[in-house]
């Protein structure tokens, strides 16, 4: 009779490191704050961007936030607003990817003209 190997749940780390190997962009550390802004702006919560690429970022929001599967991220300093989508996600922290990014100014899509409200409301305070 054989022996049967029993396999160990991955953790968290293993997890970050999986995502960090298939990432097509380093990603630079950063500690900057955003808004989680889920579809339509109704509502919108803060969040700690972690890290950032051109093409994702990994974000930390409050334990009592779940950051839904699809939303605009807002990096207040940056005065960018991505469309974000969830890639992976871990307690507090959730990686994402961009799937289009803008800069807050003038030029935004009519339909996301209430981000550039919702980030003076942010930069403001």
């Amino acid at each position: 009779m054989g022996t049967k190997k029993v396999m160990a749940q991955p953790t968290a780390k293993d997890i970050l490191a999986a995502s960090t190997d298939s990432r097509l962009e380093a990603r630079k550390r950063v500690l900057m704050a955003g808004l989680v802004v889920p579809e339509g702006g109704i509502e919108s919560f803060n969040c700690t961007v972690l890290d950032v690429s051109a093409s994702g970022a990994r974000v930390r929001v409050a334990p009592d936030r779940m950051i839904p599967p699809e939303f605009h991220l807002v990096v207040v300093r940056d005065r960018t607003a991505h469309q974000a989508r969830v890639m992976w996600r871990s307690q507090q922290l959730a990686g994402v990817r961009f799937d289009a990014s803008y800069t807050i100014d003038n030029h935004l899509p009519d339909a996301l003209h209430f981000i550039q409200k919702l980030w003076i409301e942010s930069a403001t305070r």
